[in-house]
């Protein structure tokens, strides 16, 4: 099985945010960082959004700088994201996951209230 490495950022509901320069971009690594049993996922212009898909359902917080993140890049206003959120690019031509959109990344550096752990 061929699996891509990509930039992923990751973002707890609580805690710093983290990015990694190099992420296997696949669903049991996906859910093994979520910590999660059952992942789904929903893309907006630019970007996937890896979530708990049982996240409403078992009580998971919710994900506020996650969701503003995806309205911002054009998700559903009324879609609030639960749970740890793992965000990558859109999958390329391939099916594979490519890196974070350099809009995302850009919106949270400039964002004094999502911190990225060095």
């Amino acid at each position: 099985m061929t699996v891509k490495n990509v930039r992923a950022l990751f973002i707890p509901v609580d805690g710093d945010i983290e990015l990694h320069e190099s992420f296997p971009g696949h669903w049991q690594v996906i859910r093994d960082k979520l910590d999660v049993q059952v992942i789904d996922v929903t893309s907006t212009r630019n970007a996937s959004f890896w979530v708990d898909d049982e996240g409403l359902l078992n009580g998971s917080q919710p994900n506020r700088r996650a969701s503003a993140l995806y309205w911002l890049d054009g998700g559903y206003l009324g879609n609030v994201l639960h749970g740890n959120v793992l965000i990558m690019g859109l999958p390329d031509d391939e099916g594979f996951e490519t890196d974070v959109p350099d809009t995302i990344l850009k919106i949270v550096e400039e964002n004094e209230t999502m911190r990225i752990r060095a």
